[in-house]
């Protein structure tokens, strides 16, 4: 672990949960970017746009501590180069806008292979992804009336907006039209 994040994040770590030890993890695996979430509020406090969350960070904290565990940092230090691959193709997959890829990255191996069930993956992807989706449908029906000229703009993290529950899939049931930029 020291290797791959350091020593004083490593150090630090001692004091944090297994989801902190995975997040650093994860983060070791892709570029070094400013964290997307405060590029966005920098940028919205500096054009004076409100801000509001779709959930609080507790319950965020709780869904990715129940799966960010021993069990997933052990499994990222044993394959950490097959981890990084992964990570990078995920991001080239992202940025060229291939939803099918993403989404085909969800359901990998990688899940058995760390010593979950496919059941557990199941599992997850409700708590992760679908629960999480279905419970901001009316908090964004919310914002989007509440908006006024020039709508309202949302940041949620990849995953949420593939597959047939995803956030689109959803709002698109209830009428809206989505569209990528």
């Amino acid at each position: 672990f020291v290797a791959v994040v350091g020593e004083t994040m490593a150090g630090a770590a001692r004091h944090m949960s297994m989801m902190a030890a995975a997040s650093l993890l994860e983060a070791s695996m892709l570029p070094q970017t400013a964290p997307m979430d405060l590029i966005l509020v920098g940028r919205a406090k500096n054009a004076s746009k409100p801000i509001a969350y779709l959930e609080s960070i507790g319950s965020q904290v709780a869904v990715l501590g129940k799966w960010m565990d021993a069990r997933a940092v052990k499994y990222m230090l044993d394959h950490l180069e097959h981890g990084k691959k992964a990570a990078l193709e995920g991001l080239a997959a992202y940025e060229a806008g291939d939803d099918k890829l993403l989404d085909k990255m969800m359901d990998s191996k990688d899940w058995v292979d760390s010593g979950r069930t496919e059941a557990e993956l199941v599992q997850f992807k409700e708590d992760l992804l679908y629960g999480r989706n279905a419970a901001w449908i009316p908090r964004l029906e919310q914002l989007h009336a509440e908006a006024g000229p020039g709508g309202v703009f949302v940041a949620v993290g990849a995953a949420h907006l593939l597959g047939p529950r995803s956030v689109i899939e959803l709002l698109t049931q209830r009428g809206f039209t989505i569209t990528r930029p």
